[in-house]
Formats: structure tokens, sequence, C-alpha cells
């Protein structure tokens, strides 16, 4: 099974991620900028993960962007990302914080990442724990 190619002007076949950013164009979660980059060295923004999550997970973001919109700094959203927070939400694979912004132009830290990474990774491959 041969490898696509990837076509963004900052990925070389050299990079220690060519294959990941490859495999995830391939899935379809990742599309990149505009201007034919996807910027892999630069940080994400919670935004950003929230659209990458839903794209993962196959979920979706065509409904109500109500969620988002409830949000205090529901401003601050890109309209590109309003359904994927909306959705990542609703779905309870991101949350906002307790003072009730979700803060997405703020970058993720690793522990959402995770966090994130790890209930999509449940929402994908449900396990039913039985006792034994």
């Amino acid at each position: 099974q041969g490898q696509q190619e990837v076509s963004f002007s900052d990925v070389s076949a050299g990079d220690w991620f060519y294959g990941e950013v490859a495999k995830a164009t391939a899935a379809g979660y990742l599309t990149g900028y505009k201007d034919n980059t996807v910027r892999p060295k630069q940080w994400i923004t919670r935004e950003e993960v929230a659209v990458l999550l839903c794209r993962l997970s196959k979920l979706n973001t065509d409904g109500s962007n109500a969620p988002a919109s409830s949000f205090l700094d529901a401003a601050d959203i890109s309209s590109w990302a309003n359904p994927g927070i909306a959705t990542a939400v609703q779905y309870r694979l991101m949350n906002g914080y307790p003072d009730g912004t979700f803060r997405p132009q703020d970058f993720a830290t690793r522990a959402e990442a995770l966090v994130a990474l790890d209930k999509v990774f449940w929402y994908i491959n449900p396990v039913l724990i039985t006792p034994m």
C-alpha cells in the first residue's frame, strides 16, 4: 500500500512528520490553509483542535451553532470554526472554561489535547467493559 503524496508547500518528504501528514490528509481530517500550508511547526489553537477532532471523529458539523454561541467570548470564534466548536462541545469532546468562555484563539495545552484525543478515541472505538 503506497503512501499518499503531500502537496503542502511547508512539508517535505524528509520531515519527521511527513507520513502522519500524508495519513491525515488522505483520511480527510487535515486540509491545510488557503495558502497551501499546514504550518506543522506552529502552535495549534483551541478552535483548530475542535475542528480537527470533529473531522477525525467523522462528526456532522452542519447542525446548530448554539453551543458555540453560548460562550461569553463567542465573538472571538472564527466563522469557519463555529460549527466544529459547537459539535465538539455537543459531543463533549471539548468544554469551555468555568468562567463561561471557550478561548478559541488560545493555544491548546498538552493536557487539553490529551483529554480531547482520549475522548475521540472512546467515541470512535467504544469499549464495553463487563465485570468478570
